[in-house]
């Protein structure tokens, strides 16, 4: 068995990795996974003369393996690195050098799921899993796919989440298994060859495939009888043309955790629980810190307007109470103290000053009301947080003969700029330099009149908004145990609960007279991805691009999303945004900007739809499989794969097709029913 002394060690602007080459004393450093990679990663390897070891600054680490750590929502995304081999330390007085030492190097560089390659750079038809450290390492260098896996049991229901349906899933250990299984020997697991792995990996797989074409064939009329498939499901049930996952992975780990806990405590969608506390992140860091922009050195604030579309009863006052917990908290302690002194002030007749108001947190308000109430108030940010969108979308705001005007304040208020309001008897309000974010949920039938409306959409309010657009979790079951939860017991909401308190108690690094913020600037590389997705926006916004239709809310993301990545680098401590950070943030307003495309498509017909009577007419003319991988080849519209695998899901979810393997090949089937109808 394979036993591991592993060193683990952070990466980041406060811990570098460092090199000094004992030689010539030249020191290279390393603050960020590019950098790590750039510097000392050649292939699978670590690059010869790297001192990368902590404990042992003069051990040369080259030619050392180099595994990858991927982020547990997405395992593409590279989190950290896993280093195992043999190092050797020379003595550089003699030519050629001599070893003077060897020593076994195991170092861990982050955190994640570990594994031997990523999906992008591998075709997938199985994905092996272990709980053992020599099974993975065995099979590793294999052509096969293979994760490390602590937790077997719990690990296959998230990894299994993350991988297309037609993808065989094998386990490998020491131990008897039912499913697609490879049963080691401890003994003679180290005798193995490399290709003995590799075949007896193969033999299985080959094995289970004709299994299935055995079943193919002999149970042909039950593959085509309806008691074979589910009940049919309703296109419209699910969101149409953006199947990707909400980027939870974007997210600080402290936060994500809690945003899981959340949506699983009030079942709600990753997104719901997601958008509510991103609205609520924006709120405390806009006290403390700037974004940076292209258009100043002074940055932009941070503040986010977030809308959540979800419906009444299923849970958005859940999250918020969640996510809000502690600033609600806060403020009602201080709110009831300055009642106390406020009496004291009235009964003293107005010899003493009269108190500032503490609140910064609206639940209904008007712009006049809004801006008398800052000028009377001791806060610098504000939030408009609240279940009840209606105070938004159907209120006095919304429906008075100035909307143009509120809505223009709104804006500005958005964007950190002055605002007045003239009085009667031409006293003047003016406020200038305080914080304003807007987090707000609110059901479908609310929401639409708003969202469709050409004055809130051309005059720049809408494209302001990150947007979430969600269904309520099918299928949801109560159990005995879930009566048992409470938030305020749960570890991970703690910790959050903690930080947010952390937060909340620091006193903001602003210089009031001149109403300035520390800005979060970006890195080099984070700097190269926010031009590449500038770039891929204005591509994307030209005639016949996928954000035509919506315009300028794509291109406001090109600022917004610096305000997201300002937002995860405060939460996650950092002083700039990293490269990771920005990938994060691009991902959560590409999301938003899909989600818009639903929401104003989700009337026409989906890409599903499209799909699926191409799919009946290729069955009318005698085709009952069709090659998935044909899709492309024949349909003008799924000419992407990417397209094609999103409308292809949403299918799948609803049980009007599922895949059938068959050669190692992809056949997309038609439910039962729908052939029926067709038949007929």
């Amino acid at each position: 068995m394979v036993r591991i002394n592993m060193l683990k060690i952070k990466l980041d602007e406060e811990h570098p990795i460092l090199s000094t080459h004992p030689l010539t004393g030249q020191v290279t450093s390393s603050s960020t996974f590019e950098e790590f990679s750039l510097n000392f990663i050649k292939g699978d390897q670590i690059s010869i003369e790297s001192y990368i070891h902590p404990h042992y600054p003069d051990l040369d680490c080259g030619g050392c393996n180099v595994f990858k750590l991927v982020n547990n929502s997405n395992l593409n995304f590279v989190t950290g690195y896993l280093i195992v081999g043999m190092g050797y330390e020379y003595d550089i007085s003699c030519e050629p050098y001599k070893v003077i030492e060897r020593r076994k190097a195991a170092l861990q560089i982050g955190d994640g799921l570990l594994v031997n390659r990523l999906l992008s750079k591998t075709k997938l038809s199985r994905v092996v899993l272990t709980n053992e450290f020599d099974v993975f390492f065995k099979i590793c260098f294999t052509k096969s796919y293979v994760i490390y896996l602590p937790d077997l049991i719990f690990g296959l229901q998230e990894v299994e989440s993350l991988l297309p349906e037609s993808v065989l899933i094998m386990t490998a250990n020491y131990d008897e298994d039912s499913q697609p299984h490879i049963k080691f020997s401890r003994e003679n697991l180290s005798r193995l060859s490399y290709a003995d792995v590799q075949e007896r990996i193969d033999s299985i797989y080959a094995s289970y495939i004709d299994s299935l074409k055995h079943e193919d064939v002999e149970s042909e009329s039950k593959v085509q009888s309806s008691s074979a498939w589910p009940a049919l499901s309703t296109l419209s049930a699910v969101n149409h043309n953006s199947p990707q996952n909400y980027p939870l992975w974007a997210f600080p780990a402290l936060i994500a955790n809690a945003i899981k806990k959340t949506a699983y405590i009030h079942k709600v969608p990753i997104s719901v629980a997601g958008q509510t506390y991103l609205g609520e992140m924006a709120f405390l860091s806009q006290r403390h810190i700037n974004a940076p922009s292209d258009k100043t050195i002074k940055g932009q604030p941070c503040s986010l307007f977030t809308i959540t579309i979800f419906p009444s009863g299923a849970g958005k006052d859940n999250c918020i109470n969640d996510a809000c917990y502690v600033s609600k908290s806060m403020e009602k302690s201080n709110m009831a103290l300055y009642e106390k002194e406020y009496d004291e002030w009235i009964r003293s007749k107005g010899e003493s000053t009269e108190p500032k108001i503490p609140l910064a947190r609206f639940t209904k308000l008007t712009i006049q009301g809004l801006i008398s109430l800052v000028k009377k108030s001791d806060q610098k940010s504000f939030t408009w947080t609240t279940g009840e969108g209606a105070y938004l979308f159907s209120g006095y705001t919304m429906k008075s003969d100035t909307v143009g005007e509120a809505l223009s304040v709104i804006n500005n208020l958005l964007d950190g700029e002055s605002i007045s309001n003239v009085l009667k008897g031409s006293s003047i309000e003016y406020v200038d330099g305080i914080r304003f974010s807007i987090n707000i949920g609110v059901q479908d039938v609310i929401a639409s009149p708003a969202l469709q409306n050409e004055l809130l959409r051309e005059q720049g309010f809408l494209a302001r908004a990150l947007i979430v657009f969600a269904e309520p979790l099918k299928n949801v079951q109560i159990t005995k145990q879930d009566r048992f939860i409470r938030p305020d017991q749960d570890t991970d909401l703690k910790a959050y609960r903690s930080l947010c308190e952390q937060i909340l108690s620091d006193v903001p690094k602003v210089l009031d007279c001149a109403n300035t913020y520390t800005v979060i600037l970006k890195t080099e590389e984070a700097d190269d991805l926010h031009i590449e997705y500038e770039n891929f926006v204005l591509r994307e916004v030209e005639k016949n691009g996928r954000y035509a239709f919506i315009h300028s809310y794509a291109r406001r993301t090109v600022q917004y999303v610096l305000r997201v990545a300002a937002i995860f680098a405060f939460f996650k401590q950092e002083s700039v945004i990293t490269s990771e950070t920005m990938k994060g943030a691009i991902s959560i307003c590409r999301y938003s900007l899909e989600q818009w495309i639903d929401y104003y498509g989700k009337d026409n017909k989906s890409d599903s739809e499209i799909l699926l009577e191409w799919l009946k007419a290729q069955y009318r003319k005698g085709n009952k499989k069709v090659l998935k991988s044909s899709i492309n080849q024949k349909h003008a519209k799924f000419k992407s794969a990417k397209l094609r695998d999103a409308a292809l899901q949403y299918l799948i979810e609803t049980y009007h097709v599922r895949i059938e393997i068959l050669n190692n090949s992809d056949y997309v089937v038609l439910h039962p029913k729908l052939v029926e109808n067709l038949s007929n």
